[in-house]
């Protein structure tokens, strides 16, 4: 399986010069500074966004939800498929997609475009904070790595505190549609800073990749924060929060089944096949076989068949396996 934060899960280290390893961090904080000042600023600019834009103002607060609630759902696949591609390019794919729909955005003709706008903006920067992450991991040796966490960890709180000030600034001097802008261009600077840097593919890849799991914790994670985003209040249904929360205990029931099976099943390989009796033997007294009448293989015979005179008693040895999985007893006694 799979499962697991990107941030948490070792990776391989490449051998990068310190210019380039300064260029990875720089590249990932400017990234890491982009998803606080896209929601501080987004929800500040929602009541201006709404006034202008046509369309249901009921859509207002989704220019927010649909970006956190895509973000959550996408942050996981995004860190297991960094980890299985070019890590600089993943990452420099995910901040050109939230430099083009913050530019987009500017052009939007109704609320509805800009939802679906801020969705894809959402995904984006699911895969900029995961390639980011697998980046730092693949140049910095785990005695560095406790810095550079601190560094990301100042940034992302300089962020979100300086988020509302940089958003309401940003609307004095150009309107709700320089709100989407600024980030787009930051998250530009950082796909920038990656070029020319090598692209920290792994050589070896792990197929152990649970998809299942994956998806229904997104779908998890995504209802949740959704419903929060949501609350219960006055000018809510309350059909809204109460469908996700109950999406979210739905899929959040089918990822501990998944997550069951999957550990089952991973357990049942490496078992060791055993020959169990179900009651006790006389000593001396083996379990004897003898071919099947439908020809395939031996079967055993029960321990109250009667032996046969004659008939000595021998080690038993396992055929190869058959159809369905399961491995054949064969006597090596001589037949009468």
């Amino acid at each position: 399986m799979a499962l697991g934060f990107p941030l948490f899960r070792s990776a391989p280290m490449f051998a990068l010069s310190s210019r380039q390893r300064r260029r990875v961090l720089f590249a990932a904080l400017v990234s890491d500074a982009v998803f606080p000042l896209a929601i501080t600023g987004a929800t500040a600019a929602v009541p201006d966004v709404t006034a202008q834009l046509p369309g249901a103002s009921a859509l207002g607060p989704w220019i927010v939800l649909a970006y956190n609630g895509l973000f959550a759902a996408a942050l996981l696949l995004a860190g297991v498929t960094a980890d299985r591609m070019a890590r600089t390019r993943f990452f420099a794919v995910g901040n050109v997609v939230v430099a083009a729909t913050g530019l987009l955005s500017v052009l939007a003709p109704n609320l509805l475009s800009l939802v679906a706008l801020r969705a894809v903006a959402g995904v984006g920067a699911a895969m900029g904070a995961a390639g980011g992450s697998s980046m730092v991991l693949a140049v910095y040796p785990p005695e560095e790595r406790r810095r550079v966490y601190g560094y990301a960890g100042a940034v992302l709180g300089s962020s979100l505190a300086l988020g509302p000030i940089v958003a309401q600034a940003l609307m004095a001097i150009g309107g709700w549609p320089l709100v989407f802008v600024a980030p787009g261009a930051v998250a530009a600077i950082a796909a920038l800073a990656t070029l020319g840097l090598p692209g920290l593919r792994s050589p070896d890849v792990s197929d152990d990749f649970d998809l299942a799991g994956a998806v229904l914790f997104g779908v998890t994670v995504a209802a949740v924060v959704t419903a929060l985003g949501m609350g219960f209040g006055t000018g809510v249904p309350w059909w809204g929060p109460g469908g996700l929360i109950l999406v979210a205990a739905a899929s959040a029931t089918g990822l501990i089944r998944v997550e069951r099976r999957a550990a089952g099943t991973a357990a049942g390989h490496n078992r060791p096949v055993r020959l169990r009796s179900h009651r006790r033997h006389p000593p001396g007294d083996q379990p004897s076989c003898r071919p099947s009448r439908r020809g395939r293989g031996y079967r055993a015979l029960s321990w109250a068949d009667r032996r046969r005179p004659g008939r000595a008693s021998a080690p038993l040895r396992a055929l190869p396996a058959r159809r369905g999985g399961r491995r054949a007893v064969q006597h090596d006694a001589d037949e009468p």
